[in-house]
């Protein structure tokens, strides 16, 4: 009996030996942390937005997302800036002055009279600009064209009263909207460059009225007249706030032309709110 007691308590001890052999096995095995160690590198993986590049956006007008509105979006203008004539001064009869009341409208554009001529005036560029709007409509059974034109340092004209345009100008036109009866609406037009001296059209006005309208509009600032002329108050617009006198935005010998010929209105003459 107590040899067989020996054999258990021998057996118990070898069994209580080898278990306690295996903890320092288990605990060891669970010091190195390969879970800890893979999340770590994952964290420390580059995520790809960082490798994006920044975008640029680009509006409608062709700027650059963050564009200072503040800057001056026009180049410096010559100064003094002088206008080629659009017309020849020669057989010019009398002038429309800009600003003034014409016909019970007020117009911010003035023009030349041929009284003595037929339609067969040619109208040319006065300085380098860009097209940017544009008419056709009839008046008087007649068809009529009228047009803006730009320049970089801020600088409009507008021609009105034309008949029979360039080629390179009437093939834009074609694309207009078709003529109605006293619908001058504008429209806008791509952006065709037109140089100095450049003739946009062969005949001008009416049969038995020839004439065109010419204004000159800087877009740069409103005119002194805005701040004090009822009459642009009582008919505001921006082509009324903007318009200037041109007589003197030509060379001082067609200047004084300009100024010596008779006014073409018969009932307002020289009166005008911008020319004094």
């Amino acid at each position: 009996m107590f040899f067989k007691r020996f054999i258990l308590l021998l057996i118990l001890i070898l069994l209580v030996g080898c278990s306690s052999e295996e903890v320092p096995d288990v605990k060891e095995a669970i010091e190195p942390t390969p879970l800890v160690e893979e999340i770590v590198v994952s964290n420390d993986m580059p995520v790809l937005r960082y490798d994006v590049p920044e975008m640029v956006v680009e509006d409608d007008e062709g700027k650059f997302s963050g564009h200072d509105d503040s800057e001056d979006p026009y180049e410096t203008c010559p100064d003094p800036l002088i206008l080629e004539t659009p017309v020849d001064l020669k057989p010019v009869t009398s002038i429309l002055y800009p600003g003034q009341e014409r016909g019970g409208d007020f117009k911010p554009h003035g023009g030349f009279r041929f009284d003595n001529s037929d339609s067969k005036i040619s109208v040319k560029m006065p300085m380098d600009g860009f097209l940017t709007r544009g008419s056709r409509y009839i008046h008087g059974g007649e068809l009529q064209y009228m047009f803006d034109f730009k320049n970089s340092c801020g600088i409009s004209i507008r021609f009105g009263h034309l008949k029979v345009l360039s080629p390179k100008l009437e093939k834009i036109a074609i694309t207009l909207p078709e003529a109605k009866v006293d619908d001058s609406r504008t429209t806008e037009l791509k952006n065709e460059k037109f140089i100095i001296g450049e003739e946009i059209a062969s005949e001008i006005g009416f049969t038995n009225n020839v004439f065109v309208d010419f204004g000159v509009y800087d877009n740069r600032q409103k005119n002194e007249a805005s701040k004090t002329s009822q009459l642009i108050k009582n008919h505001p617009s921006d082509l009324a706030e903007h318009a200037v006198c041109w007589f003197d935005w030509f060379s001082s010998e067609n200047s004084a032309i300009i100024r010596g010929l008779p006014a073409g209105d018969g009932k307002n003459g020289k009166k005008s709110e911008y020319c004094k």
